[in-house]
């Protein structure tokens, strides 16, 4: 049952974000990867 339910979330998900690119691009992808790049090498100085 829960293998069943991963997939279809898995669907639901795949299906919004690639209608999401295929309206809007990468840019929102390549800013969001930036961000959590920079939160993460910060935090790994930081509490290293």
């Amino acid at each position: 049952a829960g293998f069943i339910a991963a997939f279809v979330a898995a669907l639901v998900v795949v299906r919004f974000l690639l209608n999401y690119v295929s309206r809007h691009g990468y840019s929102l992808f390549g800013w969001w990867r930036l961000v959590i790049g920079s939160v993460g090498l910060a935090a790994l100085l930081v509490w290293g």
